[in-house]
Formats: C-alpha cells, sequence, structure tokens
C-alpha cells in the first residue's frame, strides 16, 4: 500500500471509481486526490477519528459535519445515528459538493441533509478558493497560495443561526483548513444548549492566518467548560497547553462522560 500511495501517475490513470469501504458504505472517490486515496487503498480515513466516532455516537442521534467533503465521515455517521437520526453534512466547494451528493445517493440514505454554505460566524457571502487536484481538502475561504486555486463566492451561515431547525446535537466535527475557531464562535448558542463533543482538525498556523491562533482557540473552548483531548493513533490524550503541530483534538464538555470503549491514554 506504501507502494501504490507514491505512484501518483497510475492513480490518476484509474479516475473516478466506485468503492467499498472497510465499514460497508459505498463511495466514489478519485484515487489521485488525498483523500479518495486513502479510501481507495486503505478502505477507510483517519482511523483514530473514525473510532471516536463509533465510540460516540448512538442510534436516534444529530451530528454535524462541518467539512464534509465527499461524505466519509457524514456516511459513517449515517449509519451510526439510523433512520431515527440526522447528519447535517456541510460543504462550501461546489467542486466537491457534487460529488458528496453522488455518494448520499449512492447509498440510498436518507437521513442527510445537504448545505452547500460555508459555516462561519455570520450570515453572507463570503469568497472561496477551491485547492489543487490532488488535495481538493485544501479548499478554503482564505486563499493559501495554491497556484492554481479557483476562485468563487459562496454564501455563508453560522451554526446557531440553524439552531431553531435543529434538534440536540451530538457531535459536531469541524475541517475547514483554518476556520475552525469561526464556526465555534458561530455556534457559542448551541454549545449551551447542547454542549456537544467536538472533534475538529487543530493547525495554528492556518488559524493565524484569520485572525486567531492555538492559545486564544483553546481558551475559547475551556471558556464553555470543555477539556481538550489530542486524538492520537490508539487513543486520546488530556492536553493543557495547546499543541504547536497539526494534529486532531477532541473537546468534550465536562458534564459530559466518555464512553467506556474510548482509551484514554495516561500522560
Amino acid at each position: 500500500m506504501r507502494w501504490l500511495s507514491n505512484q501518483q501517475h497510475l492513480l490518476k490513470q484509474i479516475g473516478p471509481i466506485k468503492v467499498k469501504t472497510a465499514l460497508g458504505f459505498k463511495m466514489l472517490v478519485n484515487p489521485y486526490e488525498f483523500i479518495g486515496r486513502h479510501i481507495f487503498i486503505e478502505g477507510n480515513y483517519e482511523p483514530d477519528c473514525t473510532n471516536l466516532f463509533i465510540s460516540l455516537i448512538r442510534p436516534g442521534d444529530c451530528v454535524l459535519d462541518v467539512g464534509a467533503n465527499i461524505g466519509y465521515f457524514t456516511l459513517l455517521s449515517s449509519g451510526l445515528v439510523g433512520l431515527g437520526g440526522q447528519i447535517h453534512a456541510f460543504e462550501a466547494s461546489p467542486q466537491i459538493m457534487q460529488t458528496l451528493d453522488k455518494n448520499i445517493k449512492l447509498n440510498h440514505v436518507s437521513n442527510v441533509v445537504l448545505h452547500k454554505e460555508a459555516v462561519l460566524d455570520r450570515l453572507g457571502v463570503v469568497e472561496f478558493y477551491t485547492g489543487p487536484e490532488e488535495n481538493l481538502g485544501l479548499s478554503s475561504i482564505q486563499n493559501i497560495g495554491h497556484l492554481y486555486a479557483v476562485k468563487t463566492e459562496v454564501p455563508c451561515v453560522s451554526i446557531d443561526y440553524l439552531m431553531p431547525t435543529l434538534p440536540a446535537v451530538r457531535l459536531v466535527k469541524i475541517d475547514v483548513e483554518g476556520a475552525e475557531f469561526l464556526v465555534t464562535k458561530g455556534m457559542h448558542c448551541l454549545i449551551e444548549r447542547d454542549k456537544p463533543y467536538i472533534i475538529l482538525e487543530f493547525t495554528d498556523s492556518l488559524l493565524r492566518q484569520m485572525s486567531c491562533d492555538a492559545l486564544t482557540f483553546f481558551e475559547y473552548l475551556a471558556k464553555y467548560n470543555y477539556s481538550i483531548y489530542k486524538i492520537c493513533g490508539n487513543g486520546i490524550q488530556v492536553i493543557h497547553t495547546p499543541p504547536t503541530e497539526q494534529c486532531n483534538i477532541l473537546a468534550v464538555h465536562k458534564t459530559k462522560t466518555l464512553a467506556i470503549s474510548v482509551n484514554i491514554l495516561v500522560q
């Protein structure tokens, strides 16, 4: 698999292809693209986060997937919440949304609501830059210097604006290339109402490009009574200072408990 993952020219020749993931749902993926390559070769994506989803989500839950990309965590959550649950998947990139929509239809799921907006702390319209062909997941509201980035305008919305239409939210996953702080600022009412688990990508350099930094974000979550865990390959580890390296983190409100299946690592 290591050899194949480095054969970009071969992967590009394959083109979009339907695969069945290790968890049973189907996906249309592009093996040349970063996320599609992992799913095509390994059958899953970010297995440490995948295991957390499985441990935290229950039948009937509502999950928000902010930065859904082509829908791996959307479809994973859809199966976990069942027909009694809801998944709200947000994807700002018009190009990625086409594949996300196809993947929802491919699995004939009825509990997923697609939102074609960027999620921020306000309503309106925002500039959006599509990432390079080999990693569309780098698409962002911030132009981070991609040579072939395509600029467009997309509508933006806050989670709190949508909150009256949402049932109690169990988990929010956020992966939006540095805009994670803006997303959480725009959901402070939902945080106070539901105290959801939050799984997000944490990258200080990208946060700084959007007028934030790791410490500010860390303190913001602490203000709302969240404990912060770094997601590791074999579990989660509580951290008391903001990470300087890119990583995924789990924020758990101090009124919430974790399932016994979640491995909490000792420092």
